[in-house]
Order: structure tokens, then C-alpha cells, then sequence
């Protein structure tokens, strides 16, 4: 009998032990090392930023009209003058990079602020704005 006990102890010894390193690589195969915010403030530098990653997103704060005239390449539009544009950024991940930009610098200020507002912490603002843009050939 007491040969059977202490089977039985090892036995949970071991799969405690097998539990462990189960929860140990799951947990190393799901971490994600974010890349850090880039230290850039100028739309001609963003073409420095790879915005294929799922970290880093590139978003033109003017209206839908001024982005289908032209706007950065990978650049989605959320317009900062629009009423539901805090309704729209509590949709996205607090913990990615966002590089924002307007026109001329004014409104995609006025973006940041009200993001870092809502808890985003990397976020970027391209202060010359579109209107300095120079596309590269």
C-alpha cells in the first residue's frame, strides 16, 4: 500500500511538472514584442516605418474628400472632425503605434491629444502634415 502512495505522489509530482512547462511555452509563443514608436515627426520619414507590420498604423485625420484626392501610402482615414471620431478610436488596439497627419499639422495635433486622452500611449504625430509631402520616385 504504501508503495502504491508514493507512485501515486510521484506521479502528480510529474504532472504538475508536465502542466508547468506546458503553461510556460504557451505563454513564450504568445508573447509579441511590440516594436517601439519611431522617433519621427515629419510625413517624408514615415516611408521609415514599416506599416505592413500589426504594430504600426498610419491614419489621416482629414476628411474622406482630402484623403481620396491623395494621401500616404498604407494611411487609413479617420476623420478628427468627425462626431463619432472618439467612438472610432476606442475600436483600436491601445497597444499599437499610431503615426497620425492632416494637411498642415493642426488637426492631427488635435488627434493626438484626444487619443493620448483615451489611453494610447504610442502615438506619433507627423506635424508638417500632407502639404509637405514629398512622394519619393
Amino acid at each position: 500500500m504504501h508503495q502504491s502512495k508514493f507512485t501515486i505522489e510521484k506521479n502528480q509530482i510529474k504532472m504538475k511538472n508536465i502542466i508547468a512547462v506546458a503553461l510556460f511555452l504557451f505563454f513564450l509563443a504568445s508573447c509579441h514584442v511590440q516594436q517601439p514608436l519611431a522617433n519621427i515627426s515629419s510625413v517624408n520619414q514615415a516611408d521609415q516605418i514599416d506599416f505592413t507590420s500589426k504594430d504600426n498604423v498610419l491614419i489621416d485625420v482629414r476628411t474622406a474628400q482630402e484623403y481620396e484626392e491623395g494621401h500616404l501610402p498604407d494611411a487609413i482615414n479617420l476623420d478628427v472632425n468627425l462626431p463619432d471620431f472618439e467612438k472610432e478610436i476606442k475600436k483600436l488596439d491601445p497597444n499599437k503605434n499610431y503615426y497620425l497627419y492632416c494637411r498642415s499639422g493642426k488637426r492631427s495635433t488635435a488627434a493626438t491629444e484626444k487619443m493620448e486622452s483615451a489611453g494610447f500611449k504610442n502615438v506619433a504625430n507627423l506635424k508638417d502634415g500632407y502639404i509637405n509631402y514629398q512622394k519619393k520616385e
